[in-house]
């Protein structure tokens, strides 16, 4: 939101506050059974003018100036003060007496209240887009040129090897990490110390390239230099850091190709039965529910974001598994292996690169999707969440890992990034109801073959892209139309429509698109 827009949100919605104050202060004066535009007309305008007025000349919309939230509560209460002198000095002045001073003062009263309500998510949500013009942006991010669209090609098993380049050539030395680091945590955590050694071999790693913290604070890590350190250990939760996916770019910045990183998180389950632990099952579920609110919902939705970090810092956030992996992954991280630790997940990864350039990565409940379109040109495909925040990035991990699901889908098989309320909504084809506005855009077809990632497109053989790329992409694929299971009737599937397609176009999607209906409404085939 920048600075003229602001303003100019905030002038409509006071308007639209002071509609609604003179409505319920006519409400509660009990006038308003006899209402009379035209006999309360003239109150209103007067003291709607005198109200827009004073306000736009205290500059009470610019919260662009304010640098805290008392400095706007104090301009709010400071400046309708004002409004009440200049109405009082309309009245006595003028000797409109006639005018309902309750209705007037009132209105005023009632307004400010309101406004003591919507200004402060108003400022919080201004600073939060100017603090975060998106949620990848950091100072780090200008310095990395690499290709965007690099796909992870390494399962977890394989990613063993990356221990090699700091693999010790001689003796171990006193100056090793591995003594040092089972002096730490052989009497604060054992069972972590133990996960790291059945994970990373430490001979290799020396005590002056590696750093272990207990802070939330990024300062600490700021202080040293590009590629310096092979091992970095925080055992502060992430949960706790405000700029996280900064934190993660510097953590990468600061480690050599190959450098491991170990982190420790609080997932949203492990956070559910911590609650629950703590104030029993039918209380721990009633607040679990505002917790997941106010620390899952708020964070995604633009309008209550700023407010969120406004008055929580970022502390104690609410993260799943997926979404810290997701976020990890992004910035140029792979996993090595995980493990749940008296209510923690410690989290092992190494750095294989750069951070994506991504500006965008998907947050908020409606997303749109990087896709392959006509002519091979990528477009953005809308659609309703169904996963956890950055799981466009572990794509190409799941398919290495589990492969593609038998639902003629050309989704991945055990696809752990599906939410709990996705799976409903797949189920119930909501999840698609945006890709509508594809359609109105002109980027899809009603009917055509499944619109498909980078990621998956390179998968498909090379004859078929051909053929596809030739048409738009549809809502409804030929996968629906056939009820097929197996990836490679998929693929089958799609060139039979494209070959019919290519002799009669209208006619096949017309009679796809029925079918398709059919199968739908029948239960013959489902979104999954």
């Amino acid at each position: 939101m920048k600075k003229h827009s602001s303003v100019a949100f905030l002038y409509i919605a006071d308007i639209i506050i002071l509609i609604g104050s003179f409505y319920l202060a006519a409400l509660l004066k009990g006038v308003l059974t006899s209402f009379s535009y035209d006999q309360y007309k003239g109150q209103f305008f007067s003291f709607a003018a005198a109200f827009l007025i004073v306000s736009y000349l205290n500059r009470k919309y610019k919260l662009y100036l304010r640098k805290n939230l008392n400095s706007v509560i104090a301009k709010i209460i400071l400046t309708n003060i004002y409004v009440l002198l200049v109405l009082i000095t309309i009245l006595y002045t003028f000797q409109y007496f006639f005018f309902s001073r309750t209705l007037i003062f009132g209105s005023l009263g009632i307004a400010t209240v309101l406004e003591l309500l919507v200004f402060p998510i108003m400022f919080f949500s201004y600073r939060f887009n100017v603090q975060n013009e998106t949620f990848a942006d950091t100072t780090l991010i200008k310095e990395y040129n690499e290709n965007p669209l690099e796909v992870l090609e390494k399962t977890l098993k394989q990613k063993k090897s990356f221990i090699n380049s700091f693999a010790a050539d001689d003796e171990i030395k006193e100056t090793e990490l591995k003594p040092f680091l089972e002096r730490i945590l052989k009497t604060r955590n054992d069972d972590l110390l133990q996960f790291i050694e059945e994970n990373v071999p430490m001979d290799g790693f020396s005590k002056g390239n590696s750093l272990i913290l207990n802070s939330e604070s990024q300062f600490n890590i700021e202080v040293y230099n590009k590629n310096e350190l092979e091992f970095f250990l925080n055992l502060h939760r992430v949960n706790d850091i405000r700029r996280l996916n900064r934190y993660f770019f510097q953590v990468n910045e600061i480690l050599k190709n190959g450098g491991v990183y170990c982190l420790a998180v609080e997932t949203v389950s492990m956070r559910y039965d911590r609650i629950l632990k703590t104030f029993g099952r039918f209380v721990g579920k009633f607040l679990y529910f505002f917790d997941f609110i106010f620390r899952r919902v708020f964070p995604k939705v633009p309008f209550f974001q700023g407010i969120y970090f406004g008055l929580t810092k970022g502390q104690n956030r609410a993260l799943s598994f997926t979404e810290t992996l997701g976020r990890l992954y992004f910035s140029g991280f792979e996993i090595i292996n995980s493990k749940d630790i008296n209510g923690t997940m410690y989290i092992l990864v190494h750095k294989t690169g750069k951070p994506k350039e991504d500006t965008n990565p998907s947050y908020s409940p409606l997303i749109k999707m990087k896709r392959v379109g006509k002519n091979g040109k990528i477009i953005y495909v809308y659609k309703v969440r169904t996963m956890h925040p950055y799981s466009e990035y572990l794509h190409r991990f799941i398919l290495d890992t589990f492969g593609y699901s038998k639902g003629g889908t050309g989704k991945p098989e055990n696809d752990f990034r599906l939410t709990s309320w996705g799976k409903v909504l797949r189920k119930t084809w909501i999840d698609e109801l945006p890709q509508l506005y594809n359609v109105l855009k002109g980027d899809l077809n009603l009917v055509g073959v499944r619109a498909v990632s980078q990621v998956r497109f390179e998968d498909i053989p090379k004859d078929l892209q051909e053929l596809r790329i030739k048409f738009k992409p549809g809502c409804i694929p030929p996968s629906v139309v056939f009820k097929v299971i197996e990836q490679n009737q998929v693929d089958e599937a799609e060139r039979k429509y494209l070959a019919e397609k290519q002799v009669r176009p209208y006619w096949t999607d017309f009679k796809y698109f029925w079918i398709a209906i059919y199968n739908i409404l029948t239960g013959k085939i489902r979104s999954n």
